[in-house]
């Protein structure tokens, strides 16, 4: 994705803190999941330090409306667990 390459390295070290900080708290994902969690991760990073991605961006990650609504609510509990 061409926005992702553009990203900072500092965006990078966030996103694995993030994702760091949620695993350490919601141990069992399964692919799926973890791919989303991830990506959610990046995207908040880049909102940090970037701004370059938004979660129109991950829309290849959503297939279904149910997995749009998922990816706000776990972006907002990527948030609270980051403490951000």
């Amino acid at each position: 994705y061409s926005a992702a390459a553009k990203l900072k390295r500092k965006s990078y070290h966030l996103a694995i803190e993030l994702l760091d900080r949620y695993l350490s708290c919601f141990e069992d994902l399964d692919k799926r999941q973890f791919q989303l969690v991830g990506s959610l991760c990046l995207l908040l990073a880049s909102k940090h330090e970037d701004n370059l991605l938004n979660l129109w961006d991950l829309k290849y990650l959503m297939p279904t409306p149910q997995m749009e609504a998922r990816a706000k609510a776990l972006e907002y509990d990527i948030c609270i667990v980051g403490e951000y």
